[in-house]
């Protein structure tokens, strides 16, 4: 679930930079974080990351810059709360804490048997299919998927295969809402 940054003082609000995806960057690695990790993008381009583990979770407002998803970001963090200061740096705490389970070294995980790439897949569809129902063009999906930016290089691409997986989520977005969810209940 994400809170809105104006009803919840511990939502951190932050900007986003590119940064060059080297050992001594201080760049986050969204992907190499070892939580679980939900982006949410707003149709303003405002990105909310929510990540989380069993011992609490983090919540995360971007309100300028590049898609977190696009490669290595760093984060600057926005403190203009000065009455609920001891909840941010609470949370920028726990941020801290997930940042230091990640280890940059590591590529991402994936793989079919990979509970958190199916968990991507599924998120993709349920978004496909959102995007769908309010006749967003499969490009606008596609660039809420996966970032203007790769949308810009690959939409072109002869091999078609940006398209092919956009439409591939819308359809099984829709299979999911017409009853294919029920499959989900028989494991």
């Amino acid at each position: 679930m994400f809170w809105r940054y104006e009803d919840y003082p511990a939502v951190l609000r932050a900007r986003v930079d590119t940064l060059p995806p080297t050992p001594t960057s201080g760049a986050i690695h969204v992907h190499g974080l070892r939580c679980r990790r939900s982006i949410l993008v707003t149709p303003d381009g405002r990105q909310s990351i929510l990540l989380s583990t069993d011992g609490g979770s983090v919540q995360i407002l971007c309100e300028e810059g590049p898609s977190v998803l696009d490669g290595s970001a760093a984060l600057t963090f926005l403190i203009s709360r000065a009455d609920d200061l001891h909840v941010q740096i609470d949370a920028l705490t726990r941020f801290t804490a997930l940042c230091r389970q990640a280890d940059p070294g590591d590529p991402p995980r994936v793989g079919a048997a990979d509970p958190s790439r199916q968990a991507q897949q599924l998120r993709n569809c349920l978004i496909a299919l959102d995007g769908s129902l309010a006749d967003a063009s499969y490009r606008q999906i596609a660039e809420a998927l996966y970032g203007k930016d790769i949308v810009a290089r690959e939409w072109i691409n002869p091999s078609r295969s940006l398209k092919d997986w956009t439409r591939y989520a819308v359809r099984r977005g829709r299979e999911l809402m017409n009853g294919k969810y029920r499959d989900f209940l028989k494991r």
